[in-house]
């Protein structure tokens, strides 16, 4: 039987914590250590039984691991992330992967230099919803796809920026709602339509935070064939709301969520929901169309509504 996967965390005050408590009942892999400046972080290590370092290199020259997973700010991810590559580990980097484009290019030459593999956390693809808008997609029920839409639209207090210092500015985060709360909606758009523009256009402002960077964006997206999308997130809207787009020849699929859900909105149990594509040809007389409906559970139904 193959020895499980040691794999150690870097920076375990945040997101590192969640990485570990996973770590923990995953089969064929194991958390081996944590690494982390703060000397507080060493009580999480005890927690959870596994040596604990103050440093990347004294991790490294212990050789207690196969893999890390980064979860440390922004624009230190280059300094972890590119040294543990060329030791030979693999590399699982918290969302953003770099704070510039240098960094994430540096970090990217490094994994395909030592032939490891480097992935970024982008876990909403997983979630149910989104994993059948991805198939429906491929099977065709859009058809060819003309015009996309994104809006991640939520809302961050003052006192959130204000209680972490390096929150909202260029040197400690690399930005404000693009590269913080923005990177899985735009991946969740990339990811449904398998490519990325030719051409962008984007606003970036600040309108209600005491804060270094952006708290709004909207941006317009044009492909080789024509085809847009538009994206927007902000750290201002109330109500929150979450919800992705995609028109076609074939019909039109919407995705709408927040934070912790996300779902197809038309389901058999609530026959109220607008449909999340519908199948339309031009004939001389109207015909019923056909509503294909699926749930996060991942069951398509199919079945005629009153045109």
């Amino acid at each position: 039987m193959d020895q499980p996967l040691r794999i150690a965390i870097v920076g375990a005050l945040g997101k590192g914590w969640t990485h570990a408590r996973a770590l923990q009942g995953l089969r064929g892999a194991t958390l081996s250590a944590v690494v982390d400046r703060a000397p507080e972080a060493n009580q999480v290590a005890v927690e959870l039984d596994v040596p604990f370092y103050n440093s990347v290199d004294a991790m490294l020259k212990a050789k207690i691991a196969d893999a890390v997973v980064c979860a440390v700010p922004h624009p230190a991810h280059r300094a972890v992330e590119v040294p543990c590559l060329e030791a030979g580990l693999h590399v699982l980097s918290e969302k953003p992967l770099a704070a510039t484009p240098s960094d994430a290019k540096a970090i990217v030459d490094a994994a395909q230099r030592n032939r490891r593999v480097l992935a970024v956390m982008y876990q909403y693809r997983q979630k149910p919803a989104i994993r059948k808008a991805k198939q429906l997609i491929e099977e065709g029920l859009v058809g060819d796809w003309y015009y996309g839409a994104m809006h991640h639209g939520i809302n961050r207090s003052q006192a959130y920026y204000d209680a972490r210092t390096w929150r909202g500015t260029w040197a400690g985060e690399g930005g404000g709602v693009l590269v913080n709360q923005a990177p899985h909606p735009i991946d969740v758009m990339m990811h449904l339509v398998g490519r990325f523009p030719k051409r962008v256009i984007a606003f970036n402002n600040r309108l209600r935070h005491r804060m270094n960077t952006e708290d709004i964006s909207t941006a317009a997206l044009e492909y080789e064939n024509g085809a847009q999308i538009t994206m927007h997130a902000d750290t201002i809207q109330l109500p929150i709301s979450e919800w992705w787009t995609l028109h076609g020849n074939n019909g039109t699929l919407r995705l709408e969520g927040n934070e912790k859900e996300t779902k197809l909105p038309c389901s058999a149990s609530i026959p109220t929901f607008q449909p999340p594509f519908t199948t339309r040809r031009e004939q001389p007389n109207p015909r019923p169309r056909t509503c294909a409906r699926a749930s996060t559970q991942g069951k398509a139904k199919t079945g005629n509504t009153p045109a």
